[in-house]
């Protein structure tokens, strides 16, 4: 895959990083949410996006497409934004809850770039 196409991908308000989704799914699980922590896991068990070829990140730079429904999605958001103590494993990233308020917007049409299509790289090639 070429770096342009692995950015356009990256960009997308579907595709989320490892980090993130490894941290909310451990919000998820302190919140009682098991059932969705466990299909956030799973996503990160599955294979990433392609990475061009001279990619030097390890799995932790990894990427993945979540598909989540609306109401889903706006489960985690409520847990990922609501107020925590900061005792509480240094608390949730404000950079979590706009990544996860984005990710709504886009699969709810809200986001500036909603709608566009998934591109399969190896159709690009």
């Amino acid at each position: 895959m070429d770096w342009g196409t692995y950015r356009r991908l990256c960009d997308r308000g579907d595709v989320l990083s490892r980090h993130l989704l490894d941290a909310t799914a451990g919000r998820l699980r302190e919140a009682g949410e098991c059932e969705l922590a466990d299909r956030l896991s799973a996503l990160t068990a599955a294979a990433p996006i392609a990475r061009p070829a001279d990619h030097r990140g390890g799995p932790e730079a990894d990427f993945f497409q979540v598909a989540l429904g609306p109401q889903d999605a706006r489960r985690v958001l409520a847990i990922v934004g609501a107020p925590r103590s900061p005792a509480a494993n240094g608390g949730t990233p404000h950079a979590h809850r706009v990544v996860w308020q984005e990710y709504v917007d886009w699969i709810e049409g809200r986001h500036p770039r909603a709608g566009e299509g998934w591109a399969d790289p190896e159709e690009q090639k």
